[in-house]
Protein backbone atom coordinates (compact mmCIF):
# COMPACT_ATOMS: atom_id res chain seq x y z
CA UNK A 1 0.00 0.00 0.00
CA UNK A 2 1.05 3.55 -0.56
CA UNK A 3 0.69 6.12 2.18
CA UNK A 4 -2.16 7.65 0.18
CA UNK A 5 -3.97 4.29 0.15
CA UNK A 6 -3.46 3.89 3.89
CA UNK A 7 -4.72 7.42 4.47
CA UNK A 8 -7.78 6.85 2.26
CA UNK A 9 -8.66 3.69 4.20
CA UNK A 10 -8.30 5.46 7.55
CA UNK A 11 -10.39 8.39 6.31
CA UNK A 12 -13.15 6.11 4.98
CA UNK A 13 -13.36 3.90 8.07
CA UNK A 14 -12.95 6.51 10.82
CA UNK A 15 -14.14 9.82 9.37
CA UNK A 16 -16.82 8.74 6.87
CA UNK A 17 -18.05 5.53 8.57
CA UNK A 18 -17.25 6.84 12.07
CA UNK A 19 -15.77 3.64 13.51
CA UNK A 20 -15.29 4.13 17.27
CA UNK A 21 -11.87 4.44 18.83
CA UNK A 22 -10.31 1.05 19.42
CA UNK A 23 -8.91 0.73 22.93
CA UNK A 24 -7.24 -2.35 24.33
CA UNK A 25 -8.90 -3.56 27.51
CA UNK A 26 -5.71 -3.86 29.60
CA UNK A 27 -3.48 -1.03 30.63
CA UNK A 28 -0.13 -0.02 29.19
CA UNK A 29 1.46 -0.89 32.55
CA UNK A 30 0.21 -4.45 32.15
CA UNK A 31 2.16 -4.76 28.93
CA UNK A 32 -0.66 -4.16 26.49
CA UNK A 33 -0.20 -1.85 23.59
CA UNK A 34 -2.04 -1.72 20.30
CA UNK A 35 -3.62 -5.01 19.27
CA UNK A 36 -4.57 -3.67 15.81
CA UNK A 37 -7.71 -5.82 15.84
CA UNK A 38 -11.19 -4.81 17.03
CA UNK A 39 -11.59 -5.02 20.80
CA UNK A 40 -14.45 -2.60 21.56
CA UNK A 41 -18.16 -2.97 20.74
CA UNK A 42 -19.10 -1.29 17.49
CA UNK A 43 -15.58 -1.29 16.08
CA UNK A 44 -15.24 -3.78 13.23
CA UNK A 45 -11.84 -2.79 11.84
CA UNK A 46 -9.49 -2.21 14.79
CA UNK A 47 -7.23 0.82 14.87
CA UNK A 48 -6.09 3.08 12.01
CA UNK A 49 -3.45 0.65 10.75
CA UNK A 50 -5.43 -2.45 11.69
CA UNK A 51 -8.17 -1.21 9.34
CA UNK A 52 -5.67 -1.49 6.49
CA UNK A 53 -4.76 -5.11 7.19
CA UNK A 54 -6.72 -8.14 6.01
CA UNK A 55 -8.32 -9.77 9.09
CA UNK A 56 -6.26 -12.96 8.71
CA UNK A 57 -3.07 -10.91 8.90
CA UNK A 58 -4.26 -8.50 11.59
CA UNK A 59 -5.50 -11.30 13.84
CA UNK A 60 -2.20 -13.22 13.70
CA UNK A 61 0.43 -10.55 14.25
CA UNK A 62 3.70 -11.59 15.90
CA UNK A 63 3.88 -11.15 19.65
CA UNK A 64 6.50 -8.48 20.26
CA UNK A 65 7.10 -6.41 23.38
CA UNK A 66 6.69 -3.06 21.65
CA UNK A 67 3.79 -3.21 19.22
CA UNK A 68 4.67 -0.04 17.29
CA UNK A 69 4.16 -0.70 13.60
CA UNK A 70 7.86 -0.45 12.76
CA UNK A 71 8.57 -3.29 15.23
CA UNK A 72 5.73 -5.37 13.82
CA UNK A 73 7.07 -4.79 10.29
CA UNK A 74 10.53 -5.98 11.32
CA UNK A 75 9.05 -9.23 12.67
CA UNK A 76 6.47 -9.93 9.97
CA UNK A 77 7.31 -10.09 6.28
CA UNK A 78 3.61 -9.99 5.27
CA UNK A 79 3.06 -6.76 7.24
CA UNK A 80 6.27 -5.28 5.85
CA UNK A 81 5.13 -6.20 2.33
CA UNK A 82 1.67 -4.71 2.88
CA UNK A 83 3.08 -1.35 4.00
CA UNK A 84 6.11 -1.42 1.67
CA UNK A 85 5.12 1.87 0.01
CA UNK A 86 4.97 3.77 3.30
CA UNK A 87 7.67 5.39 5.41
CA UNK A 88 7.51 3.68 8.84
CA UNK A 89 7.77 7.05 10.57
CA UNK A 90 4.63 8.20 8.78
CA UNK A 91 2.78 5.05 9.83
CA UNK A 92 3.83 5.59 13.45
CA UNK A 93 2.68 9.21 13.26
CA UNK A 94 -0.66 8.16 11.80
CA UNK A 95 -1.18 5.48 14.44
CA UNK A 96 -0.29 7.98 17.16
CA UNK A 97 -3.20 10.17 16.04
CA UNK A 98 -5.49 7.22 16.82
CA UNK A 99 -3.82 6.16 20.04
CA UNK A 100 -3.22 9.53 21.69
CA UNK A 101 -6.22 11.65 20.77
CA UNK A 102 -9.94 11.73 21.27
CA UNK A 103 -11.85 10.91 18.09
CA UNK A 104 -13.33 14.43 18.05
CA UNK A 105 -9.86 15.68 17.01
CA UNK A 106 -9.15 13.05 14.36
CA UNK A 107 -10.53 14.84 11.30
CA UNK A 108 -8.50 18.01 11.82
CA UNK A 109 -5.39 16.04 12.74
CA UNK A 110 -5.73 13.79 9.70
CA UNK A 111 -6.12 16.82 7.43
CA UNK A 112 -2.94 18.31 8.94
CA UNK A 113 -1.15 14.96 8.52
CA UNK A 114 -2.23 14.74 4.86
CA UNK A 115 -1.16 18.27 4.05
CA UNK A 116 2.24 17.82 5.72
CA UNK A 117 2.84 14.73 3.57
CA UNK A 118 1.35 16.12 0.34
CA UNK A 119 -1.54 13.64 0.41
CA UNK A 120 -5.00 14.28 -1.00
CA UNK A 121 -7.78 14.42 1.58
CA UNK A 122 -10.68 12.46 0.00
CA UNK A 123 -13.26 15.05 1.02
CA UNK A 124 -11.23 17.76 -0.69
CA UNK A 125 -10.89 15.74 -3.90
CA UNK A 126 -14.56 16.26 -4.81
Amino acid sequence: MTLQEVFNTVWQKFIVEKQPRNRHQRTFAAGSLCSYKPVVPGNTVGCFLGACMPPELRDNLPKVGNTAIDNIMSESLPVAALFDGCPPGALCELQNIHDSNDSSFWKDMLVDFARSRQLVVPEEAK
